[in-house]
């Protein structure tokens, strides 16, 4: 039976089966999200080290093909996050979840594989299309939890981007040390897809998609009161 609870403003939000379902969901999503950015983060340290064994020499050609590596995931998800936003209106959120975490995965693992520093520029572009954990997962849970419990579940899922952000560089710094560059990003792409499948297989939701031409009920352009 659907569990629904009702907003102080009187409004409804949809929750998941089971009167402690959207609890389910919200662990399921934290631990997935915290291995995601684990994931992320594990080979952020040695990035300048490995775009250097990939051929590219003297000290300020690395430092600029690194700047322009980690640049390009971030320019492409500021393109394609609008996107897949409205996308999520249409379809839902579990499935957005689901396709940054396999996204991420399938990415990570071929960045293991590359052979020179201009593939690695054309993944790490992929890699900003393709992922987006931390909207995905904020936007899944907060469809599925109740009001009164909103902060709560959103302070809990930036535990997981903090801790994650914290273990996750250390991780790789240890990993790329004793097993070289490349394995670290097979790891990453294994814990992706172990938090992929959390999500596909703990995490629930009951979408119903916003009828075509209805006005939208959240989002910037209704806080701002723009119809």
């Amino acid at each position: 039976m659907s569990h629904s609870a009702k907003s102080d403003a009187g409004s409804v939000v949809t929750g998941v089966d089971g009167q402690q379902g959207w609890q389910r969901t919200l662990y399921s999503a934290w631990l997935a999200q915290f291995l995601s950015i684990c994931a992320f983060a594990m080979v952020m340290p040695f990035m300048p080290f490995f775009i250097r064994d990939l051929g590219i020499s003297g000290e300020a050609q690395v430092a600029l093909w690194a700047g322009v590596v980690i640049t390009a995931a971030g320019l492409s998800m500021a393109i394609f996050s609008p996107i897949w936003g409205n996308l999520a209106d249409r379809i839902g959120r579990k499935v957005m979840v689901e396709r940054a975490m396999f996204g991420g995965a399938a990415v990570l693992l071929l960045m293991g594989s590359v052979h020179d520093v201009y593939q690695l520029l054309a993944l790490r572009a992929c890699q900003g299309m393709l992922t987006g954990t931390v909207t995905a997962t904020t936007a899944l849970v907060s469809s599925v939890t109740p009001r009164s419990r909103l902060a709560y579940s959103l302070g809990l899922m930036y535990t997981a981007v903090i801790m994650g952000n914290c273990f996750g560089p250390w991780m790789g710094g240890m990993l790329a040390d004793h097993l070289g560059y490349r394995l670290p990003f097979r790891i990453s792409g294994v814990l992706l897809c172990i938090a992929g499948l959390a999500v596909v297989f703990l995490v629930r939701e009951n979408f119903t998609p916003r009828p075509k031409g209805a006005p939208a009920q959240h989002g910037l352009r209704k806080s701002f009161g723009v119809k």
